[in-house]
């Protein structure tokens, strides 16, 4: 009888490892389930992140192309005016060369600046 006794209570001890070790694990379990969804809320804002960035990358590749084609304007009006003043130096004389000559100062000092502001722009020169 002293031996049953003994196995009850060791089934006994078992019996209360085992419930104390499925508490552990219940324990365990709810701690991942806070991390999964710690994790999940992460992504989530990560997610929020990366579709503003790409908003604003795609606001600033339409104000480039919107300098660029003032640039091109610019340029174009610019290489118009300085035909029209070497088509008209004759009959214009001496004071028509001195235009051009201004024209082509302001051309070259446009070139300049669209060569800077291009090159931190985009790497491109649009003369």
């Amino acid at each position: 009888m002293i031996s049953v006794k003994r196995d009850i209570d060791s089934v006994k001890r078992d019996v209360h490892s085992v419930k104390r070790d499925v508490h552990s694990v219940k324990r365990d379990v709810h701690s991942v389930k806070r991390d999964v969804h710690s994790v999940i809320r992460d992504v989530d804002s990560v997610k929020r992140d990366v579709d503003s960035v790409k908003r604003d990358v795609d606001s600033v590749k339409r104000d480039v192309d919107s300098v660029k084609r003032a640039l091109t304007s610019i340029k174009q009006a610019l290489h118009s005016v300085t035909k029209d003043l070497q088509t008209e130096s004759d009959s214009f004389g001496t004071e028509s060369w001195s235009l051009l000559k201004e024209c082509r100062s302001l051309l070259k000092g446009r070139r300049a600046l669209a060569t800077v502001t291009n090159s931190s722009l985009s790497g491109q020169s649009l003369c």
